[in-house]
């Protein structure tokens, strides 16, 4: 019987002149195509701003697996991926106490030919808490600062995880706040 580690994809060809995002939406479209033909139940994600990607079982189901594919093009300058809200996080994940597995895909574009390198498939508390940041971006976006650092630590446990989430978090939250009142004091000595 076959499991999510043994899906992997097959090197392709793309047309000429497509970008990094057009090639990362193929590599995630074929990545979900595979599961559906080797497992029943695997749902597509919900609609483009969905944290999963792709899900076995039902989609809202609290007992379902979601999977959020993020691509990596291994010659590009710089990649720091953003992951998941943290207002998310916290309804989606931590709080039906839902599996998320991030599933890294690394590829290289050479001569409109995508060659399929090293796949990682972890769930989300094994991700590097000194590689991971909160971006100013909504309610607060966790991002990972840089793939070409470690950003996979074994070691961690789902509680200490979420334990130093809630801690970052706070801390983000109390910066904002405080850019945030000096923004509204200057608008008010300024211009009002």
């Amino acid at each position: 019987m076959k499991n999510i580690d043994d899906i992997n994809l097959e090197d392709f060809d793309v047309a000429n002149g497509i970008k990094q995002r057009g090639v990362a939406d193929l590599v995630e479209d074929k990545i979900i195509k595979e599961c559906q033909l080797v497992f029943g139940n695997v749902k597509e994600g919900r609609s483009k701003k969905s944290t999963e990607d792709m899900s076995f079982g039902e989609t809202l189901n609290p007992n379902s697996i979601w999977y959020d594919i993020k691509t990596h093009d291994v010659h590009g300058d710089f990649c720091m991926p953003n992951l998941i809200s943290m207002d998310k996080f916290f309804k989606e994940i931590v709080n039906v106490d839902r599996g998320l597995f991030y599933w890294f895909q690394d590829y290289s574009l050479i001569d409109n030919r995508v060659k399929i390198l090293e796949k990682k498939i972890i769930p989300y508390w094994k991700l590097e808490l000194d590689n991971l940041g909160i971006g100013n971006l909504g309610t607060g976006q966790l991002q990972i600062k840089d793939m070409k650092d470690p950003y996979i630590n074994e070691n961690n446990t789902k509680e200490m995880f979420q334990n130093e989430m809630v801690q970052k978090y706070i801390s983000f939250l109390k910066k904002l706040q405080t850019k945030t009142l000096s923004r509204i004091d200057y608008m008010e000595s300024t211009y009002a």
